[in-house]
């Protein structure tokens, strides 16, 4: 599954590139938009997020990526962070990067961290070390 903040791949195209190298690969992915930064659109649903879902890609930012854990919280899937922008300090992985993290994930070759982020004290699991 991802979760794509609209405004950092805006026509879907590196989003779209993932989904069809994990469908490649043998596993299934789809896209859910995130339009927070515009008043004008919905964001996407929880109910669009399939119940046998064992992790989420949240392409963006930092931000995208707190506000994924925010609202995700509840269905305790882990999430890692693919930075689009300029600089990213939750983020772990990068455009660069984001494809032989795929492979590692596939093959079980990564290990999950617990992470406290925000005042309130939201629990964000992210994979780390995702490319040994």
């Amino acid at each position: 599954m991802l979760i794509t903040n609209r405004y950092k791949d805006r026509d879907l195209t590196l989003s779209n590139e993932i989904v069809s190298y994990i469908q490649q690969k043998g596993g299934s992915a789809a896209i859910c938009v995130s339009n927070v930064e515009d008043d004008n659109q919905k964001d996407f649903a929880l109910s669009e997020i399939p119940a046998d879902t064992e992790c989420i890609l949240v392409l963006g930012g930092d931000g995208t990526l707190i506000r994924a854990a925010t609202k995700v919280e509840a269905l305790q899937i882990p999430l890692i962070g693919v930075n689009l922008g300029t600089l990213g300090y939750l983020c772990e992985l990068e455009e660069a990067t984001v494809f032989h993290a795929i492979d590692c994930l596939m093959q079980d070759d990564c290990i999950m961290e617990e992470r406290d982020c925000s005042d309130r004290r939201k629990k964000l699991a992210e994979t780390a070390h995702i490319w040994h």
